[in-house]
């Protein structure tokens, strides 16, 4: 074999600069001037194993979903709230911190969070390996995400909606909804009280969203209105 020439930086752009114009085609960005949904859904999660949990099975599973989702919201650091209930988890994120959102590609956002979210969720079933269901869901521990834009007069309205699908599930299956747990019936809030991440089982349908006085983070404003 004859002696390798050396490779510098001007060879390699001058190789793949053809294919920088289909990068540019599809390395898209979300708008600064609003916020931004992440939203994770299970991969197969609720059809293939967590219909088939009992109950006691299924709330340690949630408990290892709400621990990714304060995870996930505290990796993501522009995160203002989040909600996490079934398989899924959604993060509000704020879309003009550009230096913690990947400078807003969705391409990076979207494979970032997936990855984080799966390794993280794996690693909290690692711990009930005991639980059969749970250490056979290891093996298929996977999260799809979306990523779009959201206004700010929406985010109320977003949240109460994935608080109504959580809720739809009970109905779904045809089972009493006062006979479920709060866990059960309305998810996870998941708000910002410094140092950390706290959640609340709560039905905020009646409730209003709104970011705090003294920062950017969204909390509960209990008076109805």
């Amino acid at each position: 074999m004859s002696k390798q020439k050396k490779i510098t930086q001007v060879d390699y752009l001058k190789a793949v600069e053809p294919f920088e114009f289909f990068i540019r085609e599809t390395d898209l960005r979300v708008k600064t001037d609003e916020y931004i949904i992440l939203h994770f859904d299970g991969v197969g999660m609720t059809k293939k194993y967590l219909s088939h949990m009992n109950r006691s099975d299924k709330k340690i599973f949630s408990e290892c979903l709400l621990k990714t989702a304060q995870v996930l919201c505290s990796y993501f650091k522009s995160t203002r709230l989040a909600y996490a209930c079934n398989d899924e988890i959604s993060l509000l994120l704020a879309g003009q911190d550009i230096i913690d959102n990947y400078h807003n590609r969705i391409q990076k956002l979207v494979s970032i969070a997936a990855a984080k979210a799966s390794t993280e969720l794996l690693q909290h079933l690692q711990r009930n390996e005991k639980i059969a269901i749970l250490k056979e869901l290891q093996d298929n521990c996977l999260f799809a995400v979306k990523c779009y834009n959201l206004p700010q007069n929406l985010v109320n309205n977003y949240f109460r909606a994935r608080l109504l699908s959580c809720k739809k599930t009970i109905y779904d299956h045809r089972e009493k909804f006062e006979d479920k747990e709060p866990w059960e019936q309305f998810g996870y809030l998941i708000t910002y009280h410094a140092p950390n991440w706290q959640s609340e089982n709560v039905d905020f349908s009646e409730l209003k969203l709104v970011k705090k006085p003294q920062d950017e983070y969204y909390s509960i404003k209990k008076d109805k209105q």
